[in-house]
C-alpha cells in the first residue's frame, strides 16, 4: 500500500526483487491518491499489478482493494512500503509456518528498525489503557525470540494471511482507518478458533510511520480515533474475558 514516500516504495520494491527467492509470487501495489511521483514510477514497472485508489482510503480500505485483486485462491502477505526484505527465504519461512498446524490462521514476523533495534515480535493489549503494547520493543535485536511464538496480535506491516483465514474472517475492518485494524483481526481471528503465531525467525526492516510522517499527518490524532472505535467494539468483551473476579479497594 503506497500513499506518496516514492524513496521508500523504491526501496521497498527493490528489496522484493532483490531478495525473495519464492517463485510463485504476485506483488499487487495499491495506491491511496499518491501525488510525489509515485503511480507514474509504478505504471512504468513490469512485473506487478497497479491498483489505483485515486484517493487516500486509509490503511483498511487500500489493503482491502488489493485484496480484491488477487487470485481468489492464493494466500496473502500484507507489506507495509515502509518495509525492506532481507532474507531470501522470508516468504517460504512464513508460509511452513502458516501450515505447520491446521489452526494457525495469521503468521507476523519480527520487525527490526534501522538502527538494528527491535520494533516488534508479537503484540499484546492492556485493558486498562486499551493500547497494543510491542513485545520486544526498543530492545537491542539480538536474536532473542527466535521461536515461533503464539501472541495476541501482530502489526500487519508484514504479516501472512491463510486463504482459509480470509474466508472464514472476511477483511480487514474499514471501520478503522488506519490503526488497530491489526488487532481487531487478529482478536476475530482467535473468536474463530484460530491461532496467530509471530516467526522470528523472519526479520524485516521496518521505517515506522512513514505514510503520516511523508505526508504530515498527526500520528497521535489518527491512533486516538482508532483507538475510539476499537473500544466501541471490544472493551466490554474483553474487560470480561480477561477478569473474572471483582476487587474493592478500601
Amino acid at each position: 500500500l503506497t500513499w506518496n514516500g516514492l524513496d521508500y516504495t523504491k526501496a521497498c520494491l527493490d528489496s522484493i526483487r532483490a531478495k525473495t527467492d519464492f517463485p510463485n509470487c504476485r506483488i499487487i501495489v495499491a495506491d491511496n491518491g499518491s501525488t510525489d511521483g509515485t503511480v507514474e514510477y509504478l505504471q512504468k514497472q513490469s512485473g506487478l499489478t497497479t491498483v489505483l485508489n485515486g484517493a487516500n482510503l486509509g490503511f483498511t480500505k487500500g489493503n482491502n482493494a488489493a485484496i480484491a485483486h488477487s487470485d481468489p485462491e492464493a494466500d496473502v502477505i500484507l507489506l507495509n512500503n515502509g518495509t525492506e526484505i532481507v532474507q531470501p527465504d522470508w516468504i517460504s519461512t512464513l508460509q511452513t509456518v502458516a501450515y505447520s498446524a491446521p489452526d494457525i490462521g495469521v503468521v507476523g514476523c519480527r520487525l527490526v528498525r534501522p538502527d538494528g533495534m527491535l520494533q516488534h515480535v508479537g503484540t499484546y493489549l492492556t485493558v486498562d489503557s486499551f493500547s497494543a503494547e510491542q513485545i520486544g520493543a526498543c530492545e537491542r535485536d539480538i536474536n532473542q525470540f527466535p521461536g515461533n511464538n503464539d501472541v495476541e496480535g501482530v502489526v500487519f506491516a508484514c504479516v501472512y494471511l491463510k486463504r482459509d483465514t480470509l474466508n472464514q474472517v472476511g477483511l480487514l475492518d474499514e471501520d478503522y482507518f488506519s490503526y488497530f485494524e491489526d488487532t481487531d483481526y487478529c482478536l476475530r481471528v482467535k473468536e474463530r478458533g484460530l491461532r496467530v503465531v509471530c516467526c522470528g525467525s523472519v526479520r524485516v526492516i521496518h521505517h515506522e510511520h512513514v505514510s503520516t510522517r511523508t505526508n504530515g499527518v498527526q500520528q497521535s490524532t489518527v491512533l486516538e480515533s482508532a483507538k475510539a472505535v476499537f473500544r466501541r467494539k471490544w472493551e466490554s468483551k474483553l474487560l470480561v474475558q480477561r477478569y473474572s473476579r471483582e476487587v474493592g479497594w478500601h
